[in-house]
């Protein structure tokens, strides 16, 4: 009876710690949104895509920590953007709209046929969200998911792992813990958003947990739970800040160029120079890049790095 209450106290905890990391997340990226917006929409579509434009586009789109482009749109037509400069890109019909009139895409591909990004447009600005990002915190376990969805239509906007749309209706229409089919599930909604966030341990979580507890008789499990929560958290944390760093880099220009030579091996001459990116973290360190461009690609970032690299400050041929 012990080890099920300890397990039961343990899960609520857990859920509630992911629902509200999933949560945060997406009030910060609501928060970059209507600040995009606030700047795009003072703006015409001749001077949004006006070489002054896009330069204001780019700024946005850099210092926008969970941001992955920005853009004015007409209609369903994106016009212009950070990211496709005056390419004009159809994002098809809304998937639904928010209360505040805010036009919901969640299923847009754009450079990458294989990615789906979820599109934000409010009046003529456009904001691109990649759907894993802002839960990238969250493993893939089988029959874990974490999702965030708007609260007054119940349409998923975000997730990982499938949420079973029945978890929100059972919710009673406010932050709730409950259990369902051997399901702990927590629900929390947004004080500044029309969105909430949903999270739900398999079953199997709580019986791997009921069995480890069993065996070395844990005393407090409400303790455990908050333990494992914190741990959770500052996990979550350090999870997302690698895209952060990733990006906050790029605004200060801390990635550059270094040329390695290519040498001919029967003559001896140099035939030409390969491009390495470098990134100068400070502190005397200046390393090669630790992310793989698989990562890269996850994270967005590669749909930067082409026109970034235009930028960089460079370095004269060298062998480092």
């Amino acid at each position: 009876m012990l080890v099920r209450q300890q397990t039961a106290a343990r899960d609520e905890t857990v859920a509630q710690g992911l629902a509200r990391s999933a949560l945060l997340s997406a009030e910060r990226s609501g928060a970059q949104l209507y600040a995009a917006a606030t700047s795009i929409n003072r703006m015409t579509q001749a001077q949004a895509c006006s070489r002054a434009g896009l330069q204001n586009m780019r700024e946005i789109d850099l210092g926008s920590t969970l941001l992955q482009g920005v853009g004015w749109a007409e209609g369903n037509t994106l016009r212009c953007s950070s990211f496709g400069a005056t390419d004009p890109i159809e994002l098809g019909p809304a998937n639904f709209v928010s209360t505040t009139g805010s036009i919901f895409r969640t299923r847009v591909k754009l450079s990458d046929p294989d990615l789906n990004y979820v599109i934000v447009q409010t009046g003529s600005s456009v904001g691109v969200i990649h759907k894993d990002l802002a839960l990238s915190f969250v493993e893939n376990v089988p029959g874990l998911a974490v999702g965030v969805f708007s609260w007054s239509t119940s349409e998923p906007i975000i997730s990982r792992g499938e949420v079973d749309p029945k978890f929100l209706r059972l919710g009673g229409g406010g932050d709730a813990i409950f259990r369902d089919e051997g399901h702990t599930v927590a629900i929390v909604r947004s004080g500044k958003h029309d969105i909430g966030a949903v999270a739900v341990l398999p079953a199997a979580h709580s019986a791997n947990f009921a069995a480890q507890a069993a065996r070395i008789l844990i005393p407090t499990g409400v303790l455990v739970g908050l333990l494992l929560s914190t741990f959770l958290v500052r996990y979550a944390r350090a999870r997302a800040s690698l895209p952060m760093l990733i990006r906050a880099a790029l605004k200060r220009r801390e990635f550059y160029l270094v040329y390695q030579p290519i040498v001919e091996l029967v003559s001896g001459k140099m035939v030409g120079v390969e491009a390495l990116i470098r990134w100068d973290r400070g502190m005397h360190s200046r390393s090669r890049p630790t992310v793989s461009y698989r990562l890269l690609k996850k994270l967005v970032l590669f749909l930067k790095l082409p026109r970034v690299c235009l930028s960089f400050s460079s370095k004269m041929p060298s062998t480092s």
